[in-house]
Protein backbone atom coordinates (compact mmCIF):
# COMPACT_ATOMS: atom_id res chain seq x y z
CA UNK A 1 0.00 0.00 0.00
CA UNK A 2 1.24 3.16 -0.79
CA UNK A 3 1.38 6.32 0.65
CA UNK A 4 -0.87 7.91 -1.25
CA UNK A 5 -3.20 4.95 -1.03
CA UNK A 6 -2.59 5.26 3.07
CA UNK A 7 -4.08 8.80 3.12
CA UNK A 8 -6.87 8.45 0.55
CA UNK A 9 -8.50 5.54 2.96
CA UNK A 10 -7.66 7.85 5.83
CA UNK A 11 -9.32 11.06 4.11
CA UNK A 12 -12.06 9.20 3.36
CA UNK A 13 -13.15 7.78 6.90
CA UNK A 14 -12.58 11.22 8.30
CA UNK A 15 -14.59 13.09 5.47
CA UNK A 16 -17.44 10.39 4.67
CA UNK A 17 -20.12 11.61 7.38
CA UNK A 18 -20.45 14.90 5.20
CA UNK A 19 -20.37 13.26 2.25
CA UNK A 20 -22.64 10.24 2.30
CA UNK A 21 -25.13 12.34 3.95
CA UNK A 22 -25.50 14.77 0.93
CA UNK A 23 -25.37 11.46 -0.99
CA UNK A 24 -28.42 9.79 0.38
CA UNK A 25 -30.54 12.32 1.88
CA UNK A 26 -32.82 11.88 -0.97
CA UNK A 27 -33.13 7.90 -0.27
CA UNK A 28 -34.81 8.07 2.93
CA UNK A 29 -38.84 7.41 2.55
CA UNK A 30 -40.43 10.62 2.67
CA UNK A 31 -43.24 8.30 5.21
CA UNK A 32 -40.30 7.16 7.16
CA UNK A 33 -38.95 10.93 8.22
CA UNK A 34 -42.53 11.58 9.22
CA UNK A 35 -42.87 9.02 11.10
CA UNK A 36 -39.52 9.30 12.60
CA UNK A 37 -40.05 13.04 13.09
CA UNK A 38 -42.93 12.23 16.31
CA UNK A 39 -42.34 12.70 19.22
CA UNK A 40 -42.26 9.41 21.44
CA UNK A 41 -42.83 9.91 25.53
CA UNK A 42 -40.13 7.50 27.02
CA UNK A 43 -38.70 6.64 29.94
CA UNK A 44 -35.61 7.77 31.67
CA UNK A 45 -35.14 3.88 32.49
CA UNK A 46 -32.51 1.82 30.76
CA UNK A 47 -34.11 -1.55 31.81
CA UNK A 48 -37.62 -0.37 30.79
CA UNK A 49 -35.99 1.07 27.30
CA UNK A 50 -34.57 -2.44 26.95
CA UNK A 51 -37.76 -4.19 27.46
CA UNK A 52 -39.67 -1.80 25.41
CA UNK A 53 -37.16 -2.08 22.33
CA UNK A 54 -37.35 -6.10 22.54
CA UNK A 55 -40.92 -5.77 22.53
CA UNK A 56 -41.15 -3.40 19.69
CA UNK A 57 -38.47 -5.45 17.52
CA UNK A 58 -40.57 -8.70 18.11
CA UNK A 59 -43.70 -7.02 16.82
CA UNK A 60 -41.78 -5.63 13.94
CA UNK A 61 -42.78 -2.13 15.24
CA UNK A 62 -39.35 -0.73 13.34
CA UNK A 63 -39.93 2.68 13.88
CA UNK A 64 -40.40 2.68 17.30
CA UNK A 65 -37.54 0.51 17.95
CA UNK A 66 -34.98 2.93 16.23
CA UNK A 67 -36.59 5.62 18.58
CA UNK A 68 -36.02 3.77 21.42
CA UNK A 69 -32.64 2.80 20.78
CA UNK A 70 -31.91 6.33 19.81
CA UNK A 71 -32.83 7.06 23.49
CA UNK A 72 -30.70 4.56 25.22
CA UNK A 73 -27.56 5.92 22.46
CA UNK A 74 -29.02 8.89 24.33
CA UNK A 75 -28.49 7.33 28.42
CA UNK A 76 -25.37 5.38 27.86
CA UNK A 77 -23.29 7.27 24.67
CA UNK A 78 -20.03 4.87 24.77
CA UNK A 79 -22.03 1.40 24.91
CA UNK A 80 -21.09 -0.26 21.58
CA UNK A 81 -24.09 -2.62 21.66
CA UNK A 82 -26.35 -0.16 21.50
CA UNK A 83 -24.78 1.64 18.64
CA UNK A 84 -25.40 -1.82 16.81
CA UNK A 85 -28.75 -2.30 17.35
CA UNK A 86 -29.47 1.29 16.17
CA UNK A 87 -27.30 0.56 12.61
CA UNK A 88 -29.67 -2.50 12.19
CA UNK A 89 -33.05 -0.10 13.37
CA UNK A 90 -31.43 2.89 10.90
CA UNK A 91 -31.25 -0.19 8.01
CA UNK A 92 -34.97 -1.91 9.16
CA UNK A 93 -36.12 1.46 8.31
CA UNK A 94 -33.91 2.01 4.96
CA UNK A 95 -32.10 4.82 6.83
CA UNK A 96 -28.90 4.78 5.14
CA UNK A 97 -27.54 7.81 6.21
CA UNK A 98 -28.49 7.40 9.50
CA UNK A 99 -26.60 3.69 9.61
CA UNK A 100 -23.38 4.47 7.50
CA UNK A 101 -22.72 7.84 10.02
CA UNK A 102 -23.18 5.48 13.14
CA UNK A 103 -20.86 2.56 11.44
CA UNK A 104 -18.41 4.84 11.05
CA UNK A 105 -18.28 6.60 14.37
CA UNK A 106 -18.06 2.59 15.58
CA UNK A 107 -15.10 2.07 13.03
CA UNK A 108 -13.02 4.93 14.39
CA UNK A 109 -13.81 3.83 18.08
CA UNK A 110 -12.13 0.40 16.86
CA UNK A 111 -15.25 -1.42 17.26
CA UNK A 112 -15.63 -5.07 15.73
CA UNK A 113 -19.15 -5.60 14.19
CA UNK A 114 -20.10 -7.69 10.80
CA UNK A 115 -22.98 -6.19 9.71
CA UNK A 116 -23.48 -9.05 6.99
CA UNK A 117 -24.22 -11.68 9.67
CA UNK A 118 -27.64 -10.63 10.41
CA UNK A 119 -30.65 -10.44 7.58
CA UNK A 120 -31.56 -7.12 9.40
CA UNK A 121 -28.89 -5.23 7.64
CA UNK A 122 -29.59 -6.12 3.96
CA UNK A 123 -31.55 -2.49 3.67
CA UNK A 124 -27.98 -1.09 3.78
CA UNK A 125 -25.81 -3.24 1.86
CA UNK A 126 -24.99 -3.06 -1.57
CA UNK A 127 -23.30 0.39 -1.83
CA UNK A 128 -19.17 0.82 -1.74
CA UNK A 129 -19.34 3.22 1.53
CA UNK A 130 -21.00 0.24 3.49
CA UNK A 131 -18.62 -2.74 1.80
CA UNK A 132 -15.62 -0.29 2.76
CA UNK A 133 -16.88 -0.04 6.62
CA UNK A 134 -17.95 -3.01 7.24
CA UNK A 135 -14.81 -4.49 6.31
CA UNK A 136 -12.78 -2.80 8.26
CA UNK A 137 -15.23 -3.52 10.70
CA UNK A 138 -14.72 -7.25 10.44
CA UNK A 139 -11.33 -6.83 10.19
CA UNK A 140 -10.97 -4.82 13.99
CA UNK A 141 -11.98 -8.45 15.38
CA UNK A 142 -8.45 -9.50 14.20
CA UNK A 143 -5.31 -10.00 16.81
CA UNK A 144 -3.31 -7.00 17.84
CA UNK A 145 0.10 -7.19 19.54
CA UNK A 146 1.25 -9.96 21.65
CA UNK A 147 0.72 -11.92 25.35
CA UNK A 148 3.20 -14.54 26.76
CA UNK A 149 1.56 -17.29 28.49
CA UNK A 150 2.51 -17.26 32.28
CA UNK A 151 0.82 -19.74 34.06
CA UNK A 152 -2.26 -21.65 34.73
CA UNK A 153 -4.21 -21.10 37.71
CA UNK A 154 -5.70 -24.79 40.25
CA UNK A 155 -9.26 -25.68 39.18
CA UNK A 156 -10.20 -25.05 42.72
CA UNK A 157 -9.04 -21.18 42.54
CA UNK A 158 -12.83 -20.33 41.75
CA UNK A 159 -14.14 -16.37 40.17
CA UNK A 160 -10.07 -14.80 41.07
CA UNK A 161 -10.74 -10.73 40.99
CA UNK A 162 -7.91 -9.57 42.36
CA UNK A 163 -4.38 -9.40 42.06
CA UNK A 164 -1.32 -7.87 42.88
CA UNK A 165 2.54 -8.45 43.16
CA UNK A 166 4.51 -8.95 46.31
CA UNK A 167 7.92 -7.87 46.01
CA UNK A 168 9.15 -9.08 49.63
CA UNK A 169 7.99 -12.79 48.56
CA UNK A 170 8.25 -12.83 45.03
CA UNK A 171 5.14 -14.02 44.20
CA UNK A 172 1.22 -13.01 43.35
CA UNK A 173 -1.36 -12.47 45.80
CA UNK A 174 -4.64 -13.42 44.31
CA UNK A 175 -8.05 -13.04 46.24
CA UNK A 176 -10.90 -15.28 44.87
CA UNK A 177 -15.15 -14.42 45.34
CA UNK A 178 -16.10 -17.62 45.64
CA UNK A 179 -14.27 -18.39 48.96
CA UNK A 180 -12.68 -15.46 50.21
CA UNK A 181 -9.45 -16.85 50.04
CA UNK A 182 -6.06 -14.97 49.81
CA UNK A 183 -3.33 -17.11 47.86
CA UNK A 184 0.46 -16.27 47.21
CA UNK A 185 1.51 -17.63 43.77
CA UNK A 186 5.17 -18.09 43.00
CA UNK A 187 6.53 -18.09 39.27
CA UNK A 188 6.56 -21.71 39.88
CA UNK A 189 2.84 -21.85 39.78
CA UNK A 190 3.51 -23.46 43.27
CA UNK A 191 0.27 -21.87 45.79
CA UNK A 192 -0.08 -21.36 49.19
CA UNK A 193 -3.27 -19.93 51.26
CA UNK A 194 -2.44 -17.17 53.58
CA UNK A 195 -5.76 -16.19 54.58
CA UNK A 196 -9.31 -17.87 54.57
CA UNK A 197 -12.39 -16.61 55.42
CA UNK A 198 -14.48 -17.64 57.77
CA UNK A 199 -16.71 -16.38 60.50
CA UNK A 200 -14.20 -15.88 63.06
CA UNK A 201 -12.57 -13.54 61.39
CA UNK A 202 -15.28 -11.79 59.20
CA UNK A 203 -13.95 -11.40 55.74
CA UNK A 204 -16.04 -12.99 53.19
CA UNK A 205 -15.63 -12.31 49.18
CA UNK A 206 -12.48 -10.79 48.33
CA UNK A 207 -12.34 -8.40 45.54
CA UNK A 208 -9.66 -6.30 45.41
CA UNK A 209 -5.71 -6.44 46.99
CA UNK A 210 -3.13 -3.58 47.20
CA UNK A 211 0.19 -3.85 48.53
CA UNK A 212 2.03 -0.93 50.10
CA UNK A 213 5.52 -2.39 49.85
CA UNK A 214 6.91 0.69 51.56
CA UNK A 215 4.96 0.26 54.73
CA UNK A 216 5.33 -3.51 54.69
CA UNK A 217 1.58 -4.29 54.47
CA UNK A 218 -1.00 -4.80 51.92
CA UNK A 219 -5.07 -3.75 52.33
CA UNK A 220 -8.15 -6.19 51.19
CA UNK A 221 -11.35 -4.89 50.22
CA UNK A 222 -13.91 -7.74 51.04
CA UNK A 223 -18.16 -7.49 50.83
CA UNK A 224 -20.94 -10.19 51.77
CA UNK A 225 -22.29 -10.58 48.42
CA UNK A 226 -24.52 -14.18 47.18
CA UNK A 227 -21.62 -15.60 45.60
CA UNK A 228 -19.65 -16.20 48.50
CA UNK A 229 -20.09 -19.88 49.94
CA UNK A 230 -20.20 -19.15 53.64
CA UNK A 231 -22.74 -16.22 52.20
CA UNK A 232 -25.60 -15.19 54.95
CA UNK A 233 -28.75 -13.10 54.04
CA UNK A 234 -27.94 -11.30 57.80
CA UNK A 235 -24.67 -9.98 56.18
CA UNK A 236 -26.13 -8.62 52.70
CA UNK A 237 -24.99 -5.49 52.03
CA UNK A 238 -21.61 -5.09 54.68
CA UNK A 239 -18.27 -4.88 53.72
CA UNK A 240 -14.86 -3.90 55.37
CA UNK A 241 -10.90 -3.03 54.75
CA UNK A 242 -8.68 -5.60 56.21
CA UNK A 243 -4.86 -4.65 56.76
CA UNK A 244 -2.10 -7.76 56.37
CA UNK A 245 1.28 -8.19 57.31
CA UNK A 246 3.20 -8.42 53.31
CA UNK A 247 6.19 -10.92 55.17
CA UNK A 248 4.15 -13.02 57.26
CA UNK A 249 0.04 -12.35 55.88
CA UNK A 250 -1.48 -11.99 59.08
CA UNK A 251 -4.07 -10.15 59.66
CA UNK A 252 -3.10 -7.10 61.52
CA UNK A 253 -6.43 -4.99 61.36
CA UNK A 254 -10.42 -4.85 60.37
CA UNK A 255 -11.86 -1.79 59.24
CA UNK A 256 -15.72 -2.09 58.72
CA UNK A 257 -17.99 -0.22 56.71
CA UNK A 258 -20.33 1.41 59.53
CA UNK A 259 -23.69 0.03 59.45
CA UNK A 260 -26.27 2.57 57.89
CA UNK A 261 -29.01 1.07 56.66
CA UNK A 262 -27.67 1.55 53.57
CA UNK A 263 -25.85 -1.63 51.58
CA UNK A 264 -21.86 -1.50 50.31
CA UNK A 265 -19.76 -3.36 48.46
CA UNK A 266 -15.87 -2.06 48.86
CA UNK A 267 -13.98 -3.12 45.73
CA UNK A 268 -10.97 -1.77 43.78
CA UNK A 269 -8.76 0.39 46.17
CA UNK A 270 -5.89 2.96 45.27
CA UNK A 271 -2.96 3.78 47.64
CA UNK A 272 -1.66 6.88 48.21
CA UNK A 273 1.98 7.75 49.18
CA UNK A 274 1.06 9.02 52.61
CA UNK A 275 -0.59 5.66 53.20
CA UNK A 276 -4.22 6.53 52.61
CA UNK A 277 -6.38 3.91 50.95
CA UNK A 278 -9.25 5.30 48.31
CA UNK A 279 -11.64 2.64 47.83
CA UNK A 280 -14.92 2.34 45.50
CA UNK A 281 -17.96 1.11 46.86
CA UNK A 282 -19.74 -0.59 43.89
CA UNK A 283 -22.92 -0.71 45.41
CA UNK A 284 -23.32 3.20 45.77
CA UNK A 285 -21.32 3.89 43.89
CA UNK A 286 -19.21 6.56 45.70
CA UNK A 287 -15.50 6.74 46.85
CA UNK A 288 -14.33 6.44 50.05
CA UNK A 289 -11.13 7.52 51.63
CA UNK A 290 -9.19 5.98 54.86
CA UNK A 291 -6.50 8.20 55.78
CA UNK A 292 -3.58 7.29 58.13
CA UNK A 293 -4.75 6.29 62.24
CA UNK A 294 -8.55 6.39 61.34
CA UNK A 295 -10.46 3.74 62.61
CA UNK A 296 -13.41 4.09 59.34
CA UNK A 297 -13.60 5.18 55.72
CA UNK A 298 -15.05 8.70 55.28
CA UNK A 299 -16.94 9.45 51.68
CA UNK A 300 -14.76 11.25 50.08
CA UNK A 301 -16.85 11.72 46.01
CA UNK A 302 -20.23 10.97 45.32
CA UNK A 303 -21.79 11.98 41.78
CA UNK A 304 -24.77 10.83 39.96
CA UNK A 305 -22.32 10.46 36.98
CA UNK A 306 -21.47 7.21 38.49
CA UNK A 307 -22.86 4.17 37.88
CA UNK A 308 -20.42 0.97 38.18
CA UNK A 309 -16.98 2.04 39.32
CA UNK A 310 -14.62 -0.71 38.35
CA UNK A 311 -10.67 0.73 39.28
CA UNK A 312 -9.09 3.67 40.75
CA UNK A 313 -5.83 4.91 39.72
CA UNK A 314 -3.77 8.29 41.59
CA UNK A 315 -1.58 10.21 39.46
CA UNK A 316 2.39 10.00 40.11
CA UNK A 317 2.20 13.31 42.52
CA UNK A 318 -0.95 12.45 44.07
CA UNK A 319 -2.85 15.43 42.92
CA UNK A 320 -5.53 13.35 40.22
CA UNK A 321 -7.58 9.99 40.85
CA UNK A 322 -8.44 8.26 37.79
CA UNK A 323 -11.21 6.30 38.06
CA UNK A 324 -13.19 3.43 35.43
CA UNK A 325 -16.80 3.34 35.20
CA UNK A 326 -18.21 0.57 33.20
CA UNK A 327 -20.87 2.21 31.50
CA UNK A 328 -19.74 6.24 32.26
CA UNK A 329 -15.96 5.79 30.65
CA UNK A 330 -13.16 7.16 32.45
CA UNK A 331 -13.66 10.77 34.85
CA UNK A 332 -10.46 12.47 36.82
CA UNK A 333 -11.34 13.73 40.56
CA UNK A 334 -9.01 16.37 41.60
CA UNK A 335 -7.67 15.48 45.23
CA UNK A 336 -8.11 18.86 46.51
CA UNK A 337 -11.61 19.76 45.27
CA UNK A 338 -12.97 16.35 45.13
CA UNK A 339 -14.09 17.82 41.26
CA UNK A 340 -14.80 15.59 38.88
CA UNK A 341 -14.89 15.40 35.14
CA UNK A 342 -14.08 12.87 32.28
CA UNK A 343 -10.52 13.71 31.11
CA UNK A 344 -9.77 15.74 27.53
CA UNK A 345 -9.19 12.77 24.49
CA UNK A 346 -10.00 12.55 21.57
CA UNK A 347 -13.21 11.12 19.78
CA UNK A 348 -11.92 8.32 18.50
CA UNK A 349 -11.39 7.04 22.09
CA UNK A 350 -14.29 4.99 23.80
CA UNK A 351 -13.85 4.53 27.45
CA UNK A 352 -16.54 2.41 28.51
CA UNK A 353 -15.93 -1.65 29.66
CA UNK A 354 -12.73 -1.14 31.63
CA UNK A 355 -12.34 -3.38 34.19
CA UNK A 356 -8.60 -3.10 35.58
CA UNK A 357 -6.91 -0.10 35.21
CA UNK A 358 -2.99 0.72 36.18
CA UNK A 359 -0.19 3.56 35.72
CA UNK A 360 2.36 3.45 33.98
CA UNK A 361 5.04 6.54 33.88
CA UNK A 362 3.07 8.96 32.67
CA UNK A 363 0.16 6.60 31.19
CA UNK A 364 -2.75 4.76 31.95
CA UNK A 365 -2.96 0.94 30.90
CA UNK A 366 -6.68 -0.54 30.61
CA UNK A 367 -7.84 -3.42 30.03
CA UNK A 368 -11.26 -3.08 28.43
CA UNK A 369 -13.34 -6.30 28.00
CA UNK A 370 -16.67 -4.19 27.86
CA UNK A 371 -15.83 -3.50 24.56
CA UNK A 372 -16.17 -5.73 21.24
CA UNK A 373 -13.34 -6.13 20.70
CA UNK A 374 -11.38 -6.75 24.44
CA UNK A 375 -8.49 -4.69 24.27
CA UNK A 376 -5.81 -3.48 26.44
CA UNK A 377 -4.60 0.24 25.52
CA UNK A 378 -2.01 2.43 26.67
CA UNK A 379 -3.79 6.23 27.11
CA UNK A 380 -0.85 8.69 27.26
CA UNK A 381 -1.78 11.72 29.37
CA UNK A 382 -0.42 15.17 29.19
CA UNK A 383 2.13 16.72 31.88
CA UNK A 384 -1.00 18.21 33.66
CA UNK A 385 -2.53 14.84 33.37
CA UNK A 386 -6.22 15.87 32.47
CA UNK A 387 -5.82 15.01 28.73
CA UNK A 388 -5.41 12.13 26.96
CA UNK A 389 -3.72 13.00 24.26
CA UNK A 390 -2.29 9.74 22.16
CA UNK A 391 -2.62 6.21 22.56
CA UNK A 392 -1.60 2.84 21.59
CA UNK A 393 -2.99 -0.65 21.13
CA UNK A 394 -0.91 -2.90 22.98
CA UNK A 395 -3.05 -6.47 22.87
CA UNK A 396 -6.58 -6.61 21.03
CA UNK A 397 -8.47 -9.89 20.52
CA UNK A 398 -6.23 -12.19 21.32
CA UNK A 399 -7.55 -15.96 20.97
CA UNK A 400 -6.63 -16.04 24.83
CA UNK A 401 -9.49 -13.62 25.83
CA UNK A 402 -12.38 -14.52 27.89
CA UNK A 403 -13.36 -11.32 29.45
CA UNK A 404 -9.93 -10.35 30.55
CA UNK A 405 -10.40 -8.11 33.42
CA UNK A 406 -7.68 -7.07 36.49
CA UNK A 407 -3.72 -7.10 36.66
CA UNK A 408 -0.78 -5.56 37.67
CA UNK A 409 2.13 -3.47 36.19
CA UNK A 410 5.76 -5.26 37.03
CA UNK A 411 8.65 -3.21 35.25
CA UNK A 412 7.53 -2.69 31.77
CA UNK A 413 5.01 -5.37 31.76
CA UNK A 414 0.90 -5.92 32.51
CA UNK A 415 0.60 -9.23 34.37
CA UNK A 416 -3.27 -9.77 33.81
CA UNK A 417 -5.63 -12.21 33.76
CA UNK A 418 -6.76 -13.58 30.20
CA UNK A 419 -9.95 -15.13 31.04
CA UNK A 420 -12.69 -14.26 33.99
CA UNK A 421 -15.07 -17.06 35.54
CA UNK A 422 -18.27 -14.97 35.30
CA UNK A 423 -20.74 -17.40 33.97
CA UNK A 424 -18.95 -20.36 33.77
CA UNK A 425 -19.45 -21.51 37.42
CA UNK A 426 -22.18 -23.89 38.38
CA UNK A 427 -24.28 -24.29 41.46
CA UNK A 428 -21.55 -26.31 43.04
CA UNK A 429 -19.19 -23.62 43.00
CA UNK A 430 -17.35 -25.03 40.41
CA UNK A 431 -15.91 -23.66 37.46
CA UNK A 432 -15.50 -25.23 33.81
CA UNK A 433 -12.05 -24.13 32.79
CA UNK A 434 -9.26 -22.50 34.94
CA UNK A 435 -7.58 -18.73 35.13
CA UNK A 436 -4.50 -18.32 33.14
CA UNK A 437 -2.37 -15.39 33.54
CA UNK A 438 -1.04 -13.87 30.75
CA UNK A 439 1.50 -10.98 29.95
CA UNK A 440 2.22 -8.06 27.65
CA UNK A 441 4.58 -5.41 27.39
CA UNK A 442 3.54 -1.89 27.49
CA UNK A 443 6.68 0.15 26.61
CA UNK A 444 6.69 -1.29 23.23
CA UNK A 445 3.73 0.00 20.90
CA UNK A 446 3.93 3.16 19.59
CA UNK A 447 1.37 6.04 20.12
CA UNK A 448 -1.01 6.73 17.40
CA UNK A 449 -3.72 8.89 16.60
CA UNK A 450 -6.28 5.82 15.92
CA UNK A 451 -4.13 2.65 16.27
CA UNK A 452 -6.78 0.32 15.92
CA UNK A 453 -7.53 1.65 12.21
CA UNK A 454 -3.48 2.44 11.56
CA UNK A 455 -2.94 -1.28 12.69
CA UNK A 456 -5.44 -2.04 9.70
CA UNK A 457 -4.01 -0.38 7.50
CA UNK A 458 -0.80 -1.55 7.91
CA UNK A 459 -1.67 -5.55 7.98
CA UNK A 460 -3.85 -4.32 4.42
CA UNK A 461 -0.30 -3.21 3.38
CA UNK A 462 1.02 -6.51 4.50
CA UNK A 463 -1.66 -8.76 2.77
CA UNK A 464 -0.53 -7.09 -0.64
CA UNK A 465 1.53 -9.39 -3.12
CA UNK A 466 4.29 -8.02 -4.51
CA UNK A 467 2.28 -8.62 -8.08
CA UNK A 468 -0.08 -6.81 -7.03
CA UNK A 469 2.83 -3.38 -5.87
CA UNK A 470 4.06 -4.34 -9.47
CA UNK A 471 0.72 -3.60 -11.66
CA UNK A 472 0.07 -0.37 -8.81
CA UNK A 473 3.49 1.05 -9.96
CA UNK A 474 2.71 0.68 -13.75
Amino acid sequence: MNNFYRITLLMVCLLFTSAVTAQLKSQVPAETKAAMGKTIALPESVPQLQRLAAKAYEQDKHRAFVKIMEKLRQLRPLDTGYMYQLVLGYALVDDKTAAYDLMLSMQQQGAAYDFNSTEDSKNIRGTEVYEFVNKLMAQAGEPIGTVENILTLADNVVLPEAIDWDPVNEAFLIGTITDGRILRIGGDGKSTTIFQADNENGMWSVFDIKVDAKRKIFWVSSAALPGFIGYQQKDFGRSALFKFDLESGKLLQRLPMALDGNPHSFANIALADDGSVYVADSQAPVIYVLKPGDESAKLFVASPDLLSIRSLVLNKDNTYLYLSDYSKGLFVVNIKSGQMRPPLMPDTLNTSGIDGMYRWEDSLIVIQNGFQPSRVLRLQLDDKGVEIVEMAALAVAQPVFDNPNFGVIRGDWLYYFANSHWGHVNAAGQASMPVKIIRTRVDEAPNKENPILEEILEQMEKSKSPAADADTEQ
